[in-house]
């Protein structure tokens, strides 16, 4: 994509002729994705975006809302129709293709929940114990590592104390450097366990993002290959939370599940886009920046 590319729709909302409201439907999103109420069902009433005629300019205004459509229409097939392997297939090469044409930062941080999509639906594929690592103790004790990762992801899905989190996370980076000192160390990881290696790798997307963004680029770098070249069903059935890991990181901006309260003491700002409710604390969040309504509101709280 172009710079300053319009990942959220907000200007393919403003040109004459759209075929869809994409703050509508995003409005849709909000209600149906929240930590104690989701429904990850495919909504009829957007499917002609993404079945029809109107599914290709859909996809040239809003790539990623559309994303997010194919992904509940796939999962919808998969579970409730009963297509073809080739249909099946079809729809997920699709994906594929979408998730080829944008930088896994620019999909986590946009406002639409696609990884959390994907790691919701990633129990329903069946573990594969061949990306286990199992027995595989070289770099370090796979094994272990994958028993850490999940235990560490069940802490952060109950929210449990820092302490106990910080801990398991300190050692998770310990292993991370472990393989980080030395280049023969990072290219036995990988032929060691493909999807370890992987895990720890997100891992440390998200621990950059919530410090210094400079590190960032390497570990992108490996996380769109991986998303690019890796089937998605494969990242679902590998048995590392790989996809908890990216929800993870798609909540620093969103705050949807993970992160509460005032968020931008964690975030530290850094180079992500602000939020409404910090471009103005003042004002309802509700409200689009600028906005007529959002000036009205703006100028009733100086005036008082």
């Amino acid at each position: 994509p172009p710079h300053f590319f319009d990942y959220d729709c907000d200007v393919a909302n403003t040109k004459s002729g759209r075929v869809a409201d994409w703050n509508e439907f995003y409005a849709y999103v909000q209600k149906t994705v929240s930590w104690n109420e989701t429904d990850y069902s495919f909504p009829e009433a957007y499917r002609h975006l993404v079945v029809g005629p109107l599914a290709e300019a859909a996809e040239n205004e809003c790539p990623l809302g559309v994303l997010y459509l194919r992904v509940l229409l796939f999962y919808d097939a998969y579970h409730y129709d009963s297509p073809s392997h080739d249909e099946i297939m079809g729809k997920a090469d699709y994906i594929q293709y979408l998730l080829r044409s944008f930088p896994v930062y620019a999909i986590a941080l946009s406002r639409w929940p696609i990884f959390y999509v994907f790691d919701h639906f990633a129990p329903t594929h069946r573990e594969q114990s061949k990306y286990f690592c199992d027995g595989e103790y070289g770099v370090l004790d796979w094994a272990a590592l994958r028993e850490k990762s999940n235990r560490w992801m069940d802490m952060k899905r109950s929210r449990t104390g820092p302490g106990d989190v910080d801990a398991l996370e300190h050692e998770i980076g310990d292993d991370f450097f472990t393989i980080l000192r030395k280049k023969e160390s990072q290219n036995q990881a990988q032929e060691e366990c493909e999807f370890g290696f992987h895990f720890l790798i997100a891992n440390q997307v998200v621990a950059a993002a919530g410090r210094e963004t400079h590190h960032l680029p390497p570990f992108n770098y490996i996380m769109d290959k991986i998303m690019s070249d890796i089937p998605f069903m494969s990242v679902a059935a590998c048995g590392w939370p790989i996809f908890a890991v990216l929800v993870i990181f798609s909540d620093l901006n969103k705050g949807i599940w993970f992160f509460g309260g005032d968020r931008k003491y964690l975030r530290g700002y850094s180079d992500w886009n602000l939020r409404r409710d910090e471009l103005s604390p003042l004002v309802p969040g509700g409200l689009d920046f600028l906005s007529p309504a959002w000036r009205a509101e703006a100028g009733q709280g100086v005036e008082a």
